[in-house]
């Protein structure tokens, strides 16, 4: 890191930076929900700080300038999914509801059980696992649930338009689902008896993140950044 004309740090000061530090542009990252610990040091520490481009992190941290999370689709291709209908569901969090990262972890499982009595689905529920196996798993899937709490999307539904899933989550953006913890059942059954929907939905996910979301665009903002704040320092 000494090396480094630049530093790029997320969330949260570590006091051996400042030991460090001898003349390199700091821009500092937030996205965590809630907000990290000694985060008001980062941000007196940086040169420049920012947000990631969802919708809880925006509002959380309003001020900042927000960065699109990069995702690269030509890295994250779909495979041929099972005959089966798979349902694929990574809480990340078993938070309750009314907290910020809650994705409605009892209540959510609660609603698959329901489906997968009265439809012949697979469920697959995407936790605790290495990076690669959690990818394989969201890849099989042809529908995958986000957060259909707290009106926010992360990272996992990003992942799931790169492996054109349907993507549910309590947000109207493009490309997704919109569904609530109580409309979350009849969006799954409408999907599962819709093949032609899904397949539709399916194809426009992956469409959206390749013209809308693809990291070789999305970049650019980030080199952007990084030539001001590297100019400015050296300035």
């Amino acid at each position: 890191m000494t090396a480094a004309d630049l530093w790029h740090v997320h969330n949260y000061y570590v006091p051996d930076l400042g030991k460090i530090k001898n003349g390199q542009g700091v821009i500092a990252q937030f996205h965590s929900l809630p907000r990290l610990g000694n985060w008001r040091e980062l941000m007196a520490f940086a040169n420049v700080s920012t947000t990631i481009r969802q919708p809880l992190q925006m509002r959380e941290y309003a001020d900042l300038h927000a960065l699109p999370n990069l995702i690269d689709p030509d890295e994250y291709r779909p495979v041929r999914k099972p005959s089966k209908v798979t349902i694929g569901f990574a809480p990340t969090s078993k938070a309750p509801i009314g907290h910020p990262s809650s994705k409605g972890y009892g209540e959510v499982l609660s609603i698959l059980g329901d489906v997968a009595s009265v439809r012949d689905v697979d469920i697959e529920i995407i936790e605790n696992l290495n990076y690669k196996l959690n990818l394989d798993l969201k890849s099989r899937c042809h529908i995958l649930i986000d957060d259909v709490v707290t009106g926010n999307w992360h990272r996992t539904s990003l992942e799931g338009a790169c492996f054109a899933c349907a993507v549910l989550n309590n947000n109207h953006s493009v490309p997704f689902i919109p569904a609530t913890l109580k409309t979350l059942k009849e969006r799954l059954l409408d999907l599962i008896d819709s093949p032609g929907l899904l397949s539709t939905v399916s194809e426009q996910s992956r469409a959206w993140v390749e013209s809308e979301w693809h990291a070789m665009d999305l970049v650019r903002e980030y080199v952007h950044l990084y030539e001001k704040v590297a100019a400015d320092v050296a300035h």
